[in-house]
């Protein structure tokens, strides 16, 4: 199973809409997303607030699937990944460990990239 990791630096860059077109285009997935507070209404099916439920989770999926897209800033080293995209905003708050979560990503999408520089990390 390849496991792709989506983080951000700030709530609202596209975190859940790449993943759900992720989905669609990858075919054989599960989706998991950690985030704060309840689940939102008809949100993602496999959401957890505790890390390590959702760490749980991902290793119960090893073999069941082709690819898993996970959606957490907060998962970033604790899981073996295949690939990490970084969302980033230039403008307005950024997280403060925006640089270190960047710095991680294999693919780092902003308003300054195109799909000639991003488009390597994933070959």
């Amino acid at each position: 199973m390849k496991t792709w990791l989506i983080t951000g630096s700030q709530a609202g860059v596209g975190k859940s809409t790449l993943m759900k077109r992720l989905a669609e285009i990858l075919g054989d997935t599960v989706c998991i997303k950690l985030g704060h507070g309840l689940r939102k209404s008809g949100g993602w099916k496999n959401y957890f607030t505790q890390t390590e439920d959702a760490i749980e989770f991902i290793k119960g999926q090893d073999s069941a699937r082709e690819h898993c897209l996970v959606e957490s800033n907060r998962l970033v080293g604790k899981i073996n990944t295949d690939t990490i995209i970084f969302l980033d905003t230039l403008d307005g708050e950024r997280r403060r460990d925006s640089d270190k979560l960047r710095a991680s990503a294999k693919v780092v999408l902003d308003k300054k990239t195109s799909e000639n520089s991003w488009g390597k990390g994933l070959k």
